[in-house]
């Protein structure tokens, strides 16, 4: 670690983001722990903005907190600089109803797994289900029957749209 990393470690530790401006433009090299950390205390906007800038790429996690925790502005940033979401985030901005953080995962390239849709066809969400199935998620024949069985005729249609196959029992 160089005095010029560590010390901009530390600036991003106590929130000084007028020293991390200036650490970084004199070259001193953000860490993905370092935007991590901004992330996960919440600091200003404007310094993950900078750390991003100047070549900071955000882990996994990262983003899963921002999901689970931040708002959408925060979710699509990260998103923009790198962070790639994953079904298991979809599905807990679904089961949280943060329907906007849901949005920006799906446009970051979330892939709907089956565990998501078939929540969203329990609940009785069509316009989630529609979103799902448009957004990938493979319906299955049971999520059918469910949904023909609460008469949601709008979840049927959206998931025979989506590829589900109608049987003796729908």
């Amino acid at each position: 670690v160089t005095p010029n990393e560590e010390t901009l470690n530390h600036a991003v530790y106590n929130r000084d983001a007028r020293l991390v401006t200036m650490l970084l433009e004199t070259g001193a090299v953000p860490t993905p722990d370092m935007l991590q950390t901004v992330v996960y205390r919440r600091q200003k906007w404007e310094m993950a903005q900078a750390l991003i800038a100047h070549g900071a790429v955000p882990k996994e996690e990262t983003l899963d907190y921002a999901a689970k925790s931040l708002t959408r502005g925060w979710v699509e940033l990260l998103i923009e600089a790198g962070a790639r979401p994953t079904p298991a985030m979809l599905y807990n901005a679904i089961y949280n109803n943060k329907d906007y953080i849901a949005e920006a995962l799906i446009a970051g390239g979330a892939v709907a797994d089956e565990k998501t849709l078939n929540y969203a066809v329990n609940n009785r969400d069509a316009i989630w289900v529609t979103m799902l199935v448009e957004a990938g998620a493979m319906p299955l024949p049971d999520m059918l029957y469910t949904a023909v069985s609460y008469q949601k005729w709008r979840i049927a249609d959206a998931l025979i749209a989506g590829g589900a196959v109608p049987d003796e029992r729908t």
